[in-house]
């Protein structure tokens, strides 16, 4: 059952490009999807089963999570999550909807369609995928993948870049092929850097004074992959601030003095409001990147909204040994 939540209108809401009022305490989306009023994510849920119903599926919908089952068949019940298409669609004037849905369940329908094929016809498509290691919590326990965890609650998982769509790879296909699960996540992740390419930029300031962020970002579903490879992007060697907050975006700030403090206040507010705005989200969460290690360093939101940041013992040693240079 979708769960509901009460919230107080923070002063900032405004007119979205589906036509109604985002944060309207009088009519608020569901907990998952907190960026579409109750009457918008009434008309995207029906939008979703209709085009179901039409494909032959029998479906609910139950917290972000689309249950279907094919009708005339013994094929177990399919689950799939609703958050990124609910996004897109949220971008997108109500009109729409329609064609954005029909077009990402056919993409999907493809995906799995798709025969894998033998190893070397498709291992120049394999790519390593940023996902939230908490998606899986939603996924049957029986469901396989290629995944390994390269910072607290994120992961990679092996997927084949298709024309059309992103297609998973299961565990048992990757069972069968010549090479172990970490070294086709690798092979996933050197084709992401062979293939995938991405804008690297400062974000725009005129005040020079300001903190530098770095922006990798592009069109891929991979750029957030890049966040595996920040010995290109980091010159420095105490490291940097990382902000993953969705697949086509990430952004950092090299350590180099205090000037640290206000990125990390100017990151927090950026990675919050691109995860909870934009096609797949990730993380709202920063990370201190060093040395190819990832340390968490903890966001949370007060009641009242206000963002929360207490950093580990290390990075509060880095601060002082900041402030003594």
């Amino acid at each position: 059952m979708t769960k509901w939540k009460k919230q107080k209108n923070p002063g900032w809401a405004k007119k979205d490009r589906a036509g109604g009022w985002l944060n309207d305490a009088n009519d608020p989306g569901p907990d998952w999807a907190p960026f579409f009023t109750r009457s918008q994510y009434l008309l995207f849920e029906k939008h979703v089963l209709a085009d179901l119903d039409a494909r032959g599926f029998q479906a609910r919908v139950d917290n972000g999570v689309v249950l279907a089952t094919k009708r005339d068949t013994d094929d177990a019940e399919s689950r799939f999550g609703l958050d990124n298409l609910a996004r897109s669609c949220h971008e997108l004037a109500v009109e729409q909807w329609p064609a954005r849905i029909a077009d990402h369940f056919s993409r999907m329908e493809n995906g799995f369609a798709a025969p894998t094929g033998e190893f070397e016809e498709v291992r120049a498509s394999l790519r390593a995928r940023v996902y939230p290691t908490d998606m899986f919590a939603t996924l049957p326990a029986t469901a396989r993948f290629v995944r390994r965890e390269f910072a607290p609650g994120l992961c990679t998982v092996l997927v084949r870049d298709l024309p059309d769509t992103v297609q998973t790879v299961s565990g048992e296909v990757a069972d069968g092929w010549p090479l172990s699960h970490d070294e086709l996540l690798d092979l996933g992740s050197a084709n992401v850097l062979a293939h995938e390419s991405v804008s690297c930029s400062a974000l725009p300031n005129d005040d020079e004074t300001l903190p530098k962020l770095t922006l990798i970002s592009g069109e891929s579903f991979f750029v957030a992959s890049h966040a595996l490879h920040l010995a290109r992007y980091v010159t420095g060697s105490r490291g940097a601030i990382v902000a993953i907050p969705h697949r086509h975006l990430v952004l950092l700030h090299d350590i180099v003095d205090m000037s640290v403090v206000t990125a990390v206040n100017d990151l927090l507010g950026i990675a919050q409001t691109q995860f909870r705005s934009k096609p797949g989200a990730i993380t709202d969460q920063l990370y201190w990147w060093r040395d190819g290690q990832f340390v968490h360093l903890p966001v949370s939101v007060a009641d009242d909204g206000t963002l929360r940041f207490i950093p580990p013992q290390a990075f509060v040693d880095l601060l002082d040994e900041l402030s003594k240079s």
